[in-house]
């Protein structure tokens, strides 16, 4: 397995588009993606993968 760093933009931001982290886990890990794991509110995700 690869680790793999996801950034996404423009979640949490000012209090707009807000998602909870363990929902964001939830679906990353839905779509086929190992391990998903979060760093603060900040929508930074390491996850493994076989290949993406």
């Amino acid at each position: 397995m690869i680790d793999y760093i996801v950034f996404l933009r423009g979640i949490n931001v000012n209090g707009q588009n807000l998602i909870k982290m363990e929902d964001l886990r939830k679906i990353i890990g839905e779509i086929g993606l190992h391990e998903p794991k979060t760093y603060i509110q900040s929508g930074n995700i390491w996850v493994k993968s076989e290949a993406l």
